[in-house]
């Protein structure tokens, strides 16, 4: 059976394989080959229309293509590098740009602006993470040209200082308009410019958008764009990768998106009794072609209006589900099955045609593919498979500071320091002795772009250390300290409580001169103990007279190593009779597997009351029974690995999820929310 069940996944999985390629080819064939031309490099918005139109953002998503067709051998490295290469040069010397940022839209042949188009401070973003991509993946003179393109961009000329918003276009016949002041694809923006290191903008320029919170049919409330285009919470997630973190208001924007996926699918699901296009496998609203044209409000709620009045006619466009694969990898794969198998006309040279429409006569199918489409639905495919783009990219060292700064920590640590603005601790200093120096430098750091410097002054001064206090913090879940090292030096580390004592102290051995190294101290035995840590002391031990004079620290913190299971939901409509489905995915610091996990459901008569395991109830599913009727239930994960059970926790990142839906009705669903 087992056997049966992965042959069958094999065989839908297939349209994954179709798709990538056909993508990539629209990448590849659809761009200025012309080597003698101001425009090379540069590739078409859509195709087959508008043959003379370039999209800068398209040829972010191309750069980046470019990369996946090398690993998956359908060009060869030097035909690869060539290309990017040239098109890095176009770039630079011959595009029409201002300030660094580039028009929304090139002449394919002269690279100047075309259609009249604004200056673009997201579409060159999506250019810039291009850049880096190709420039993380081949290096050396690529990585050069990439920083040189990502560092002339003045990011603040383009911040309206008044509202700390970026504006949302530029034009020199009437300057700035618009404002990012809502959530959507933008995250990029904010994680590029304060990771700047020519023109940088304060990281908390990413706290004042928007937050408006809601949400569609039984699923818990997300922060929702203004529109609901599925293309608002995937773009940023193509090249960032945002899986298990959380922001400063502990927000988790990758399970936002899974949510935002689910819920447009069901938008799609519910009303499939007015429009024929509709369905459980034919859904992802998003900015797409239509019938009348091109409609950037395609959406689904929730959203900042009621999409049912608004931009909704019929039209699916395969790059919605597609674009979601990492957050709905089954509903996605399924959907992109069904366009294949049962749409015959929307298949084409380059894959999926951007959209289809069952609701007018007759029925209508896009003739054209568009470039940003073709992109996010690779990239993503791609992300999904093997995780390739995310890898690439995130070696960059301001990709990673940007994130950092910006305030995106791991779910499974308690960061001390990272040196790049998210810290515990309160700053570092000489413990009276004079021996030490800290300094924060860059162009050192284990990750990102900053780490702490330390001068040490050779001494047969005792216990001579430099310390930070800390602030309030909980190490429940926290099973190690780590701290990563470039030095030759024996460290003695120590944690004091609250009265000035020694709660426990251990000695580490580095030899690494030349490159970092990654330290960890098992604290499970102490851990008990930990309540009372105000204090971290670090000190070169005495007698290590071959110590090094200047050794760096960088990437401080508690970690859990523990799987933690996140993004729990309930799936299926809480009406008696029906089966509901636990949903949910694993994420550590360490990459730790589930192994396997327990499952429970669980009742009550009210929301806030006293929830009781339902006898027999430890699978993934449920089937809603009349009793249950007028009660709410709620599912719980406990992952287990190596046979060590994780902890029982709440939805805000322990090793136990639970999730909660609403009342149990027998004709109607009510609004669900996580527990």
């Amino acid at each position: 059976m087992r056997l049966l069940f992965e042959l069958q996944l094999f065989k839908k999985k297939k349209i994954l394989d179709l798709e990538s390629q056909k993508s990539f080819k629209f990448f590849w064939e659809e761009a200025n080959t012309d080597k003698n031309s101001p425009g090379f490099g540069l590739i078409k918005d859509r195709s087959p229309s508008n043959p003379d139109v370039c999209s800068i953002a398209s040829v972010g998503f191309g750069l980046t293509a470019i990369t996946i067709g090398v690993e998956r051998h359908w060009i060869t490295y030097k035909e690869a590098y060539d290309r990017v290469l040239g098109t890095l040069d176009t770039l630079i010397n011959n595009a029409e740009q201002i300030n660094g940022f580039f028009y929304h839209f090139l002449d394919m042949n002269t690279a100047k602006r075309t259609r009249n188009s604004e200056i673009s401070i997201i579409d060159t973003a999506i250019l810039i993470n291009g850049a880096i991509t190709v420039g993380e993946y081949f290096g050396g003179i690529i990585k050069e040209k990439a920083e040189q393109i990502y560092k002339r961009v003045n990011w603040k000329w383009y911040l309206n200082p008044r509202t700390n918003h970026f504006y949302m276009g530029y034009s020199p016949e009437k300057g700035f308009f618009g404002a990012w002041d809502w959530y959507a694809e933008q995250f990029m923006v904010y994680f590029l410019a304060a990771a700047s290191p020519t023109f940088p903008v304060n990281a908390e320029v990413f706290y004042h958008f928007e937050r408006a919170w809601g949400a569609y049919g039984y699923y818990p409330p997300i922060v929702h764009t203004w529109t609901g285009s599925l293309f608002t919470y995937q773009y940023s997630f193509a090249w960032f990768d945002m899986r298990n973190k959380i922001d400063k208001e502990g927000v988790n924007w990758w399970e936002n998106s899974i949510i935002a996926s689910k819920s447009n699918r069901q938008f799609c699901i519910d009303y499939s009794d007015i429009y024929k296009t509709f369905g459980e496998n034919s859904w992802g609203l998003t900015a797409c072609d239509g019938p009348n044209g091109y409609k950037g409000g395609y959406g689904a709620p929730p959203s900042g209006y009621d999409n049912r009045q608004n931009f909704v006619d019929g039209t699916v466009p395969p790059a919605g589900a597609a674009g979601s694969v990492i957050f709905t990898p089954e509903e996605s794969i399924e959907a992109l099955n069904n366009y294949y198998k049962n749409h015959k006309k929307l298949w084409g040279k380059y894959g999926f045609k951007d959209a289809y429409n069952l609701d007018v006569s007759p029925e209508w199918y896009a003739e054209d593919v568009i470039g940003i489409d073709k992109g996010i639905t690779l990239l993503m495919i791609e992300n999904y498979r093997t995780g390739f783009i995310w890898k690439t990219f995130m070696k960059n060292k301001y990709i990673q500071s940007g994130m950092k700064k910006v305030g995106f920590v791991d779910i499974a640590s308690k960061i001390i320091d990272d040196f790049e603005g998210n810290s515990i601790s309160t700053g570092w200093k000489d413990g009276g002795n004079n021996v030490y120096q800290i300094h924060i430098v860059d162009n050192m750091a284990n990750t990102g772009v900053y780490c702490l410097k330390v001068e040490y002054k050779k001494t047969e001064v005792k216990d001579a250390y430099f310390y930070t206090n800390i602030k309030e913090i909980d190490l429940d879940y926290m099973d190690s300290f780590v701290f990563s090292i470039y030095g030759r030096v024996k460290l003695k580390i120590s944690f004091i409580d609250n009265k000035g004592n020694k709660i426990s102290e251990k000695i580490f051995k580095a030899t690494n001169k030349n490159g970092w190294k990654t330290y960890e101290w098992d604290i499970s035995s102490i851990k008990n103990k930990l309540a009372q840590l105000t204090e971290i002391r670090i000190g070169v031990e005495p007698g290590d007279i071959n110590a090094s004079e200047i050794f760096y620290l960088d990437d401080i913190e508690f970690r859990t190593n523990k799987p933690i299971a996140h993004s729990v939901l309930i799936d299926g409509k809480p009406i008696v009779g029906n089966i509901l489905k636990g949903n949910y995915v694993y994420y550590s610091c360490k990459g730790v597997k589930e192994g396997n996990s327990i499952y429970r459901w669980l009742i009550s008569s009210s929301p806030n009351g006293e929830f009781i395991p339902i006898p027999g109830a430890n699978s993934l599913t449920y089937k809603l029974k009349p009793e249950d009727s007028g009660k709410y239930i709620k599912f719980e994960v406990i992952p287990r690995t190596k046979g060590i059970f994780g902890i029982l926790g709440s939805i805000s990142g322990q090793a136990v999820q639970s999730a909660a839906i609403g009342e149990i009705t027998e004709d109607k669903v009510a609004l669900a929310r996580n527990n």
